[in-house]
């Protein structure tokens, strides 16, 4: 597979990590949980520079994918919504479901205090409600 090729290549150069960072991309929306190890390595380390934070985004949409029952996906996403660097992702995934279901998840993270998520769900919120507005 192309993608895992590129994910593999040692990040030497700038064009390199650039193409890691597509390939990190397209890994998320390809699905496969098999490039999650090749994934994780890039993850773990900065030598990859911007790949590094799409690879930890595709490791969370393969994970979510992989999610047969709604229910599960929307606690996988409410889990998210806790770990600062995944807020931004969980709060686009449950604006994308768009349901009664996941605009509750959202509602309950704006009221947790102390939630790393609380603030972007609120603004999400914010947004919905002006939409509905119109």
């Amino acid at each position: 597979m192309l993608c895992k090729e590129v994910l593999e290549r040692v990040p030497s150069n700038d064009q390199t990590k650039i193409l890691q960072m597509r390939a990190a991309i397209a890994a998320g929306r390809i699905g496969d949980p098999v490039l999650i190890p090749i994934l994780k390595k890039i993850a773990a380390s900065r030598d990859y520079g911007l790949a590094q934070w799409q690879a930890r985004t595709a490791i969370k949409e393969i994970e979510l994918s992989a999610i047969s029952y709604k229910s599960k996906k929307l606690q996988y996403l409410k889990v998210a919504l806790a770990e600062s660097g995944n807020v931004r992702w969980a709060v686009q995934e449950l604006l994308t479901i768009n349901d009664s279901e996941s605009i509750g998840v959202l509602k309950w993270a704006a009221n947790e205090k102390g939630l790393a998520g609380a603030q972007e769900s609120r603004q999400a919120l914010a947004v919905i409600e002006a939409g509905n507005k119109k």
